[in-house]
């Protein structure tokens, strides 16, 4: 019953309309709570990481929440996938990358176009949001290309940012 509470206060957004099963923990026998929320909630937390000031990197179910984009005040949303969702957001502008997860995907081709188009969204104040379907792979490509060329880093040195 602790369990069931705790999940329901800290994350009543998370587990609202959703059930709670009792499920029985074969290493202490003891009755435990869990929802089919409680993955999403442990191994997927809605959040913006911040890479550089004004620039942040993000999963794409991250990056269509309305009040994250609103609470960093993102201007500028960079897609890099050809099937994940733009937010909905209307205070900014959208730019999608169309490539697949796939190491045989030319994402050189970009790194000049989304790197300029971060370094114009901060110049003019703005935040920019690079994401992908994870947050790990295309978008930190991106964001690495963009550290490079703007902000002068090696490619050792960027990878540690990210």
């Amino acid at each position: 019953m602790a369990k069931e509470q705790g999940i329901q206060t800290i994350y009543p957004h998370a587990t609202f309309g959703y059930p709670l099963f009792p499920v029985l923990s074969s290493s202490s026998r003891n009755l435990q709570y869990f929802s089919c929320c409680d993955i999403v909630i442990h191994h997927q937390m809605l959040s913006l990481s911040k890479v550089a000031d004004s620039l942040f990197i993000s999963n794409s179910r991250s990056a269509c929440c309305e009040s994250l984009l609103s609470q960093e005040r993102i201007t500028f949303c960079i897609n890099v996938s050809r099937q994940q969702p733009f937010p909905s957001f209307q205070q900014g502008q959208l730019l999608r990358i169309p490539v697949f997860d796939d190491p045989s995907e030319d994402l050189y081709k970009y790194f000049e176009h989304c790197s300029d188009a971060i370094e114009d969204t901060i110049q003019r104040g703005g935040n920019c949001l690079v994401y992908c379907k994870n947050g790990r792979s295309r978008s930190a490509t991106i964001c690495t290309a963009y550290l490079m060329k703007h902000q002068k880093l090696r490619l050792k040195d960027a990878f540690e940012v990210l």
